[in-house]
């Protein structure tokens, strides 16, 4: 678990948001009967710091040579390179909510593939941060204009983002990316990744004593 210095949610007293936990992509998702609302970006308690909810995607595709790219953005208030990932709105599944916020920050509309599980971090505030992630493809993409959160898309080989990822928690999740697609005979047209249990596709939410 390292420290993400550089992260715009990292303000436990945002906005409403992300809820008790991600629930498995594609098929999976409603053979389990997943229908958990998002509840609240941020826990707290007298014992602990907050934990920070947030949910995103790996959205990948096949370059013009056949080989495996992933989409990253560059946020410029922290001049870093990642996935892209934020917090719910209030009653919005853990699903819709990383679909959502990979359009707002990519232009890039998705399917939801297999569930990659999540990435924990300390902020500079001190809260701990807990970050489920989908396998996604692309369906439907719009020029974004630059902004001040996200000025820069990006395609990358998996090996280049390995290297040029700024976070290690983000490149720790390129290699579940990669292995899972491993175990599923290669990232195939479909694009659905292998989904988790439903046991396994919720966050486990770190203990605030």
């Amino acid at each position: 678990m390292g420290t993400d210095r550089s992260d715009p949610d990292d303000d436990a007293g945002g906005g409403a948001g992300a809820g008790a936990g991600p629930q498995p992509g594609g098929s999976a998702l409603r053979s389990v009967g997943a229908r958990a609302a998002n509840r609240a970006s941020s826990s707290t308690s007298e014992c602990g710091p907050p934990t920070i909810l947030a949910y995103g995607g790996v959205v990948w595709e096949h370059d013009a040579r056949g080989r495996t790219v992933v989409a990253v953005v560059h946020r410029p208030r922290y001049d870093d390179w990642s996935f892209p990932k934020g917090k719910g709105e209030p009653g919005e599944e853990a699903t819709a909510t990383a679909v959502r916020e990979v359009e707002e920050e990519t232009g890039l509309s998705c399917t939801v593939g297999g569930y990659l599980g999540e990435v924990s971090y300390s902020t500079d505030s001190g809260a701990r941060k807990v970050v489920g992630y989908w396998s996604m493809q692309t369906i439907h993409r719009q020029p974004r204009p630059p902004d001040a959160e996200v000025d820069l898309v990006d395609w990358w080989t998996v090996e280049d983002a390995a290297d040029r990822l700024t976070h290690p928690q983000d490149r720790d999740l390129l290699e579940r990316f990669t292995a899972s697609a491993a175990s599923a005979g290669g990232a195939t047209a479909a694009g659905i990744m292998p989904a988790p249990s439903p046991t396994t596709a919720r966050p486990t939410h770190p203990p605030t004593t």
